[in-house]
């Protein structure tokens, strides 16, 4: 997650009243370690501001780690649902379109991030040399080949992200305004 993109997501959570987005469940979560030191704008512009308004927050990830609350798969039937029959206010899908059937058609909404591949490379020259390095080795590990093939794409467009904040209203309720 970009950090204009955690802002954006902040300031749209922002303008609910917490009970009616708590808890709030994050999908695609990563850990604690990431969103605080990797990543540390997500816990500035979203998180911190929502445990000081006492939402309560579920991060669920796909995969084990501290600040991991939930271990799910939701591509897994099972596991979908096990994580559906929760009793969530508000959900909270970022940087997960790679694991949709159709993309395009989930995300409407584009942010655009105002950052490209070039400002990295510009902090750290020498990671072009990986691109390089791998060029001619398709064959060693495809995957990581095939995206390190198109990281290059992006020095010359900036990175776009979608972002959408999905809360269950119950009967009788009405949306905030904004």
């Amino acid at each position: 997650m970009f950090d204009i993109e955690s802002q954006w997501v902040g300031d749209r959570l922002a303008a609910y009243p917490a009970p009616q987005i708590s808890p709030l469940l994050n999908v695609g979560s990563s850990t604690a370690e990431f969103r605080e030191r990797a990543q540390p704008w997500t816990e500035r512009n979203i998180f911190t501001p929502l445990h000081e308004r006492g939402v309560e927050i579920v991060h669920l990830d796909s995969r084990a780690g501290a600040g991991i609350d939930i271990r799910a798969d939701l591509l897994d039937e099972d596991d979908f649902a096990r994580i559906g029959s929760g009793r969530y206010r508000a959900l909270l899908c970022c940087n997960i379109l790679e694991h949709v059937r159709d993309p395009g058609e989930f995300a409407s909404q584009i942010i655009d991030s105002g950052e490209s591949y070039r400002d990295t490379v510009c902090r750290r020259p020498w990671i072009l040399l990986r691109h390089l390095a791998r060029l001619p080795f398709p064959f060693v590990d495809f995957e990581k080949w095939r995206a390190s093939m198109q990281k290059p794409y992006w020095l010359f467009h900036n990175y776009q992200v979608s972002a959408a904040v999905l809360r269950r209203y119950d009967t009788g309720e009405r949306p905030s305004p904004g």
